[in-house]
């Protein structure tokens, strides 16, 4: 399955596969198609502690099932967990299953 992280930062930037840096420094590491990555099916969008800081305010982090590899019938859901990290501590996380056409999307504000 190919599963996508999407994160919309209060500059109303989306971070993505398509676009994965945006203009405060925010970068999405790698778009894992297929487990086609070295680190499994992880996808990460982050802000460089040494350098940029996400800008404080309203984010949208949303899990999109974006296809699946093998023609299959049905087609099959896949598991995900989504997380997020504050300076390294964890303050969300949430794992579950989706399915074709599936997501889930978390509201979160970051303070900075």
């Amino acid at each position: 399955m190919d599963l996508d992280l999407h994160v919309l930062t209060p500059a109303d930037e989306e971070i993505w596969y398509a676009e994965p840096v945006d203009s405060s420094g925010g970068s999405l590491d790698v778009d894992c198609y297929c487990g086609s990555c070295e680190q499994g099916g992880n996808e990460n969008v982050f802000w460089d502690y040494t350098g940029a800081r996400p800008p404080a305010g309203a984010y949208t982090v949303g899990v999109f099932y974006y296809g699946y590899c093998q023609e299959l019938d049905p087609p099959p859901v896949s598991t995900y967990t989504l997380r997020i990290l504050e300076s390294g501590r964890e303050v969300f996380a949430e794992t579950g299953e989706l399915g074709p056409d599936g997501s889930t999307v978390h509201d979160h504000t970051w303070g900075g």
